[in-house]
């Protein structure tokens, strides 16, 4: 029998020892709607700033650390050192800012579920937020897209009129495709693990509610209609690079999930060979020539942006060109001067890391990579760690990094 605990805490005792979840509670309600302002407008005003960090002064007197050790500290930390000297240097400080500021946001959300999620019931609601984020990154991916105006053509005017004015606050020419396909191909391997479970969600968290079955099927359709509206967001992006890094992320789920899958590498590369020597006549110069046709010739412009970049971190390989100036430097530096015959403008290097280099350096590009190198530390270490269920999101949420 359970007896009662004569020292059992009345509820205002409950409520205190309860102080740090609401500050987290409140951390997270903060940091959603920074997000939602920092979308619409690019900033975050001066009072939000004050609040965030008065918020976590309070959880860290409350709960007696800033935070739990991960092996991220030190690359995050070397990056926010970095971002001063990278706003200084800056010659479109109105760019950079953006940038700080998105990417100061992503590392307290990132701090924020670091010490929110310490347990399977917080794991849950992880879960569950990972789905509604995809819903709405899918939406806004079909409604802000560049691309959008042939899907948004089909719909009646009742609903094309609110869509549009939804593009216009997400800015003028809407959401790069490639940015929304990059979205997606980080999603559609999370959904499919997240089906493909065996079963371990339904144990850790239905299999004792009434009616589990029809709690199952609900979970299920859920996924499966999420899946779907995500596939169908990157079917529209007609992105090639967005359709290649899904399919490898998910040639990866699936071998990691079941060994059986490896002869899928075999035929992969029997294919690609196939198609190399009877389409291309085993020329490298054809098979471009046929992946990249079409009038914009991606292909040819991200190596010459390649190239053009890395003279960039050549000429400033300790501090970069200041975050977020690519495209300024670029158009006040180098035109007249090293690319002559460019007529169109960069925006961005197509390439993460050539992007990190650019903006902040060689520094920054060691910080980065420490990054990476410290998630997947992290993965490798917990892959065999804790319930199925665990193990089932750090799957999904690896290969769509991945």
């Amino acid at each position: 029998r359970i007896q009662k605990n004569p020292n059992r805490p009345n509820f205002f005792q409950r409520i205190w020892h309860a102080r740090t979840d609401f500050l987290l509670g409140l951390l997270f309600l903060l940091i959603t709607v920074l997000y939602a302002i920092f979308m619409l407008t690019d900033r975050v005003p001066l009072l939000g700033w004050i609040l965030l960090a008065g918020l976590w002064l309070a959880y860290a007197f409350t709960s007696g650390r800033l935070s739990f050790p991960t092996p991220l500290d030190l690359p995050i930390l070397a990056l926010v050192i970095l971002l001063p000297v990278s706003y200084a240097i800056s010659t479109d400080p109105a760019s950079s800012q953006t940038k700080i500021t998105g990417l100061l946001l992503g590392i307290a959300l990132f701090y924020l579920i670091v010490n929110a999620v310490r347990d399977y019931q917080a794991l849950r609601l992880v879960i569950i937020a990972l789905i509604i984020l995809a819903i709405g990154t899918a939406t806004l991916g079909f409604v802000g897209m560049d691309s959008a105006d042939g899907f948004l053509e089909n719909l009646p005017e009742a609903l094309t009129q609110p869509l549009d004015a939804v593009r216009a606050a997400i800015g003028e020419g809407g959401v790069h495709v490639n940015t929304v396909g990059g979205a997606m191909a980080f999603f559609l391997p999370l959904l499919v693990s997240l089906l493909w479970d065996g079963g371990a969600y339904y144990r850790k968290y239905l299999k004792r509610k009434r009616f589990p079955q029809a709690h199952k099927l609900l979970y299920v359709l859920l996924l499966l209609l999420v899946l779907l509206l995500v596939a169908l967001a990157l079917w529209q992006t007609s992105s090639r690079g967005a359709y290649l890094g899904c399919a490898v992320g998910l040639i990866a789920l699936a071998i990691w999930k079941d060994r059986r899958f490896l002869w899928l590498l075999p035929v992969i590369v029997i294919a690609l060979m196939a198609f190399f020597f009877i389409n291309a006549d085993g020329d490298f110069s054809k098979l471009i020539a046929i992946l990249d046709a079409g009038e914009d010739q991606t292909l040819t412009g991200r190596l010459n942006a390649w190239r053009h970049s890395l003279i960039l971190i050549q000429d400033f390989p300790l501090t970069g060109t200041g975050i977020g100036t690519y495209s300024a430097v670029f158009e006040d530096r180098y035109l007249f001067e090293i690319f002559p015959y460019r007529t169109t403008a960069y925006l961005h290097t197509h390439n993460t890391f050539l992007s990190v280099a650019v903006d902040l350096g060689l520094p920054g590009l060691v910080a980065y990579v420490g990054m990476l190198t410290g998630t997947g530390v992290m993965i490798w270490r917990t892959r065999k760690l804790g319930r199925s269920i665990l193990r089932v999101l750090i799957k999904g949420l690896a290969c769509g990094l991945l």
